[in-house]
């Protein structure tokens, strides 16, 4: 299993300085512009990271399941899933084929990615990733930033800054369900 929802002391303390290490060798590759049109949806390529917790798997199922609804029976866009095996159960019935499956063997001593699930991730290009964890997730944040992606989104904590380019407040309770809300439109499917 890997390690679950952090809030920002929660974080162990060699995670932290891992982070901080990562954070000053690592240099995101120059973005390129990514535009919509009325005649074109152009973020066809997906990623959706969906939390562990089993307490935010309703909610995210509700939300998965608006987003094939809106894209109708032709879809353009081509959504793709990076989860945890412990959650694969959750997610049964919508999330067949995860493109990336992760488990506590996938983890370094630091408690990150270790350097095959890395590389694996290096050779992958998508639009977008979103991070649906609404807690900050060291390891699933570390992942994301080796992912090619013009457009990260993930939910605000202390250290999201770093690793997305759309961060979503988690002021309120109904949270998610507006960050949702947001997703949606950003996509253009709202």
């Amino acid at each position: 299993m890997v390690k679950k929802l952090y809030s920002a002391m929660d974080i162990p303390l060699k995670t932290r300085l891992a982070l901080s290490f990562n954070n000053l060798i690592y240099r995101p590759t120059k973005r390129s512009t990514l535009g919509i049109n009325e005649n074109h949806n152009a973020i066809s390529q997906v990623l959706f990271v969906v939390p562990e917790d089993i307490n935010y798997s309703r909610v995210v199922r509700i939300f998965l399941q608006s987003i094939y609804n809106s894209m109708g029976p032709d879809p353009t866009m081509k959504i793709d899933y990076a989860l945890s095996k412990q959650s694969l159960i959750s997610y049964d019935g919508l999330i067949n084929e995860p493109l990336i499956l992760f488990s506590s063997n996938d983890q370094n001593y630091w408690g990150l990615p270790n350097d095959q699930l890395i590389n694996k991730c290096k050779k992958l290009e998508f639009h977008a990733v979103i991070d649906l964890n609404p807690e900050f997730n060291p390891f699933v944040t570390s992942l994301i930033k080796y992912i090619k992606a013009n457009i990260k989104i993930g939910y605000y904590s202390t250290y999201a800054e770093k690793y997305y380019n759309i961060l979503i407040e988690r002021k309120d309770t109904d949270f998610l369900e507006r960050g949702n809300t947001y997703i949606l439109q950003l996509l253009g499917l709202k």
